[in-house]
């Protein structure tokens, strides 16, 4: 296959690389977040958290799970709840067996719309990496 510059004149790739590269493996990927005010407050990290939380009920066990500080994990928690409006982790405060942690039905729909946002940003990657990088082919 041909590679072509911006004017449509025949150019060898600028990478060196045949369209048949066979084994090599390239592709893009991308970071999905939200920014609000200040900075990002959802992304991967903040899903894996609320994903943590949702399993075992508890805000000091989920950050345990992924090796995040107790006081990082509220302050995440705390973060995307001020620039959504809404709570994402309901409390239940301690006693005999301890406190409980949960998603709202909020959070829980915010989840999902993110994983399908995110799934579509990745799709759009791949379609705009392959009309880019044509040399490298077709991500699998």
């Amino acid at each position: 296959m041909a590679e072509f510059d911006v004017e449509g004149e025949a150019v060898a790739s600028p990478f060196g690389v045949s369209s048949d590269a066979g084994a090599r493996v390239v592709r893009a990927q991308a970071k999905t977040v939200l920014l609000g005010s200040a900075s990002r407050f959802l992304g991967p990290g903040v899903v894996q958290l609320l994903h943590a939380v949702d399993a075992s009920g508890s805000v000091k066990s989920a950050c345990a799970t992924i090796g995040l500080s107790y006081t990082k994990g509220w302050r995440l928690i705390h973060t995307l709840e001020n620039e959504l409006g809404f709570v994402c982790v309901t409390r239940q405060q301690g006693g005999v067996g301890g406190g409980r942690a949960s998603l709202t039905p909020e959070c829980r729909t915010l989840l999902h719309r993110f994983a399908r946002f995110s799934h579509e940003v990745d799709a759009a990657v791949d379609v705009l990496f392959a009309e880019h990088f044509p040399e490298f082919g077709s991500p699998s």
